[in-house]
């Protein structure tokens, strides 16, 4: 039988038969050098159609190859060109889909995959692994993923409800919710490098070298360390709020007022203010000295000196220290009367009056024997200046 390929028309003819004889002429075996067939070969494999077709050399087909049930390949199949499979069943696991390997793979170039791509046990690469699309890793909370090197995420990573990197390649963000960097146990979150805070820090406490900020309590953490507050450059300390020591009053403001006009009980004052103030009360206090005679004086407290002078042959004065000492001189001259209240005592030589025409009243009593300072030659009166009575018991 022949069909045309054009037309499709069939045409049947008689061809010969080898026979053996003895031999079923259907069971027979034919050997050609060389076979040409113009149209098409149909084997039937036998009435079971489970009989092989058996080719012990090598096989070339120039043309395209349909093989519409399984094939079968106990060698090695090597396909010189590229192998397409037009079939689209999805896969939904290892054993199913169009393709489907029972052994491992190896693949010598790149790999793409257009859907998902779905690895039940461990991906090892010696290469690079490029994954483009979305990509799960894992199906399960308790699965791990090692990286033994460095992995490079160019567009970021979202972590659950962290994001790393993204939009600004520098930024660790949350989808929604604080970002909370906590270590394990007693261990602690350290920042090798300098840390610059955008917005508010939030801390239970916080060491930065040997300074501790926890609570409302700032203070050094080792050594007695001082504790300096101090701004940079031409910059200064600026303090919002009141001021206040252990204890005393609360300061909410340091003055330049040379006056004090304010009198505020919650304010300090600068140096200077406090030095023109001082200065400017003692350029003006003054004090009046009184004295028995004389007119009263005016000091100008801070720029007049007061002097105390004594009187000669009266009184003298010295200073020492801290002191100034009034005192009489070794040999005083009154110039006037003299009165005494009370007794006195005269030690050494003594004289009552200069001349003659000073007189010597005594209202009191001698209480001591009246005796001449030499014998026989002083004398009671004068010539023209005697004695009224004398009264000797």
């Amino acid at each position: 039988k022949r069909v045309s390929s054009a037309t499709g028309q069939e045409r049947t003819f008689d061809a010969p038969i080898a026979t053996v004889t003895g031999e079923d002429p259907s069971r027979l075996s034919v050997i050609f050098d060389e076979v040409i067939i113009k149209e098409r070969l149909v084997v039937e494999g036998g009435k079971s159609n489970t009989i092989l077709t058996q080719f012990d050399g090598p096989v070339t087909f120039n043309k395209l190859v349909k093989i519409n049930e399984d094939l079968t390949v106990n060698g090695v199949m090597k396909l010189n060109n590229t192998f397409e499979i037009t079939n689209s069943t999805q896969s939904t696991s290892k054993d199913d889909g169009a393709f489907v390997v029972e052994g491992g793979v190896g693949i010598e170039r790149n790999l793409n995959v257009g859907g998902d791509l779905g690895v039940s046990s461990n991906i090892v690469g010696d290469g690079n692994l490029t994954i483009k699309g979305n990509t799960t890793l894992g199906d399960n909370s308790t699965d791990t993923h090692t990286f033994n090197g460095v992995v490079n995420f160019n567009h970021g990573l979202d972590i659950n409800n962290i994001d790393i990197g993204g939009s600004n390649q520098n930024t660790i963000t949350t989808d929604t919710g604080d970002l909370i960097l906590t270590a394990n146990s007693t261990s602690i979150v350290k920042v090798n490098d300098s840390l610059n805070v955008q917005d508010t820090l939030t801390a239970g406490a916080l060491i930065v070298d040997q300074t501790s900020l926890n609570g409302n309590v700032l203070q050094t953490t080792s050594g007695n360390n001082s504790l300096f507050l101090q701004a940079h450059g031409t910059g200064i300390v600026v303090i919002n709020d009141s001021l206040r020591f252990t204890s005393g009053s609360t300061v909410d403001i340091i003055r330049d007022e040379d006056d004090m006009a304010s009198d505020d009980a919650n304010a300090l004052a600068t140096q200077q203010s406090i030095k023109a103030y001082v200065d400017t009360q003692n350029a003006n206090q003054q004090q009046t000295v009184t004295a028995d005679s004389g007119t009263d004086i005016t000091l100008n407290l801070g720029t007049t000196t007061l002097g105390i002078i004594g009187t000669s042959n009266e009184i003298e004065t010295s200073t020492t220290t801290s002191n100034v000492r009034i005192g009489l001189t070794d040999s005083v001259t009154i110039a006037q009367n003299l009165t005494v209240n009370g007794g006195s005592t005269l030690n050494g030589n003594v004289d009552l009056g200069n001349q003659t025409s000073d007189t010597i009243t005594v209202t009191g009593r001698f209480d001591s024997d009246l005796a001449p300072s030499t014998d026989d030659e002083r004398s009671l009166g004068t010539p023209d200046k005697e004695w009224k009575n004398l009264y000797i018991h």
